[in-house]
């Protein structure tokens, strides 16, 4: 990155253009033919009026620069879309404060905003772990247990814990 990549910051995908629009002037209705806009002058006037708190115009701020670039950085613009879905719903997490999680399902039931994990039987958990990783987990106090998305039981926890002592440190 160069200086004055640095000093002017103002790429054109920042930027866009209205055409036709009307405006008033000086008290004075009329329609400029053309109007050159940067993304960062509208979102900040935009904040500036919002009452939110400093994390939320941060997320609003993201949307909003992702919105106004959409098709204009990347050839193919999922990515944007993707995260302004994600942002939206760290946004909605701040207003509501209950967080929220994004899905974004195709009709195979694949979430492609969330990349899943592949989570390991017990039986197999053994051979994954190196020493020191075994000792990590030995030292954790795991409050709960998600299968297929779903909390198991807490009186059901217990065991499972117990079930991977043994198979890890075969006690």
């Amino acid at each position: 990155m160069t200086k004055d990549n640095i000093n002017n910051p103002n790429p054109k995908h920042y930027k866009f253009e209205l055409k036709n629009v009307p405006v008033i002037i000086d008290g004075k209705e009329m329609v400029v033919d053309s109007l050159q806009l940067e993304t960062r002058y509208i979102l900040k006037d935009v904040l500036n009026d919002a009452n939110l708190t400093h994390e939320q115009a941060f997320w609003y701020g993201n949307i909003g620069k992702r919105y106004f670039r959409l098709c204009k950085k990347h050839d193919e613009p999922t990515s944007d879309i993707k995260k302004i879905i994600q942002e939206a719903t760290f946004l909605i997490s701040s207003i509501l404060g209950k967080e929220y999680k994004a899905h974004l399902l195709d009709v195979d039931s694949n979430d492609l905003l969330n990349e899943k994990e592949e989570i390991a039987v017990f039986d197999k958990l053994n051979s994954l772990l190196n020493e020191q990783e075994k000792e990590f987990l030995n030292e954790k106090d795991i409050e709960h247990i998600l299968i297929n998305g779903k909390k198991v039981p807490d009186h059901l926890v217990k065991d499972a814990i117990d079930m991977l002592g043994e198979i890890i440190y075969g006690e």
